[in-house]
């Protein structure tokens, strides 16, 4: 994999766009009707929901770099080698087990019968005999590859299992820290 490949819903984009949408209209009609009273009480709760939309729908995503596999969640960031991975599954979501533990990926799109575009695109080939030709799939080959890869350089032969390591987790307290602050002004600002 030369490039970094950033995958998120294309639904929760549009969610996002389409609540950001609805929430600078309602702001502008609260300003424009020129009570600054009422804009000031009602304007915080629609900037706190267009931001809520934007941490819940269009900031989670998966990455699949050239060292790691990138999920990021709402509250959470997961950076796992991709030797590390031991199973991935696709059924609802996104399921990465790695080092004993199962991280489930917000912004994986839903399994797919007929190739992903995007991966196409990156020269991430599907595997045709199998149903999921999506996101799972390309996470399953590309750390059977890496896994393959690292058993050859080390002269062993592929067991299978992952590294010991190998998964790094961040909570994401800016964003979350962020939300809090604006649900309290969304909240005060009603109340008084």
């Amino acid at each position: 994999m030369a490039k970094r490949l950033v995958i998120r819903t294309s639904t929760g984009i549009a969610v996002t766009i389409l609540v950001a949408v609805v929430a600078v209209v309602s702001v502008a009609l609260l300003l424009q009707s020129g009570d600054i009273e009422t804009a000031r009480r009602y304007g915080p709760p629609f900037v706190t929901v267009a931001y809520l939309a934007w941490l819940l729908f269009w900031w989670p995503m998966v990455e699949l770099a050239k060292d790691v596999l990138v999920i990021r969640n709402p509250l959470r960031t997961f950076d796992i080698d991709w030797e590390a991975i031991d199973e991935v599954k696709n059924q609802f979501s996104l399921v990465v087990t790695a080092a004993g533990r199962s991280i489930t990926a917000w912004a994986a799109p839903a399994p797919r019968r007929r190739p992903n575009p995007r991966l196409l695109r990156r020269g991430i080939e599907p595997d045709r005999d199998k149903r999921d030709m999506g996101l799972a799939g390309a996470v399953q080959r590309e750390a059977s590859k890496r896994r393959a890869t690292a058993a050859a350089s080390s002269g062993a032969a592929s067991t299978g299992t992952a590294s010991a390591g190998g998964v790094v987790t961040r909570w994401n307290v800016l964003p979350a820290a962020a939300a809090v602050m604006l649900a309290a002004i969304s909240v005060i600002s009603a109340l008084v």
